[in-house]
């Protein structure tokens, strides 16, 4: 199941007061885990810091709503970006989405696997991707439409699969 595989509070930051600011910086980290130039999946910290803060500054972010679980200084709205970069840092890695691990003096960061394909899905959805089985229909409707034109010359492959088909069904 969907809920085994996946952090309990993963979905907080989506279903919060903030959620379209935590959205926008999930898209944006995508492009920092999914570069098809990346070779290692852990990310340094830093660099996933600044990302968080290049999309608070592109966004504009002023605003800040106190979440449910917020502590007591949390209330308070951020005064700065980089106070706004490390609130929004601090909830991914508390609620799941982003995982820390030291390698001697430095901090990487990385995805599960679950929350890899988590993010991967919410991008596809997010760039209204779809599949088109379109095409292939088109192919299987005119390869009929010609055998029943042309019965000996075209019907003759459809024929074969068909045999094949009966043949290899176990009795």
């Amino acid at each position: 199941m969907l809920f085994n595989k996946l952090p309990e509070d993963l979905f907080l930051p989506l279903a919060g007061q903030n959620r379209q600011i935590y959205q926008a910086v999930l898209l944006d980290l995508a492009d920092q885990f999914f570069d098809e130039d990346l070779v290692d999946p852990f990310v340094p910290k830093d660099l996933i810091r600044s990302s968080i803060e290049d999309t608070v500054v592109k966004l504009g972010v002023r605003r800040w709503e106190p979440e449910e679980n917020d502590s007591e200084a949390e209330q308070e709205a951020p005064r700065s970006t980089a106070e706004y970069t490390s609130r929004i840092y601090r909830r991914l890695v508390v609620t799941g989405w982003l995982e820390e691990e030291q390698r001697i003096y430095r901090t990487f960061v990385l995805l599960s696997p679950a929350n890899s394909y988590l993010l991967r899905t919410l991008v596809s959805i997010n760039n209204l991707e779809k599949r088109s089985y379109g095409g292939a229909v088109l192919n299987v409707l005119s390869s009929l439409e010609a055998a029943i034109k042309d019965p000996a010359g075209r019907g003759l492959p459809c024929r074969k699969r068909r045999r094949r088909r009966l043949t290899s069904v176990p009795t």
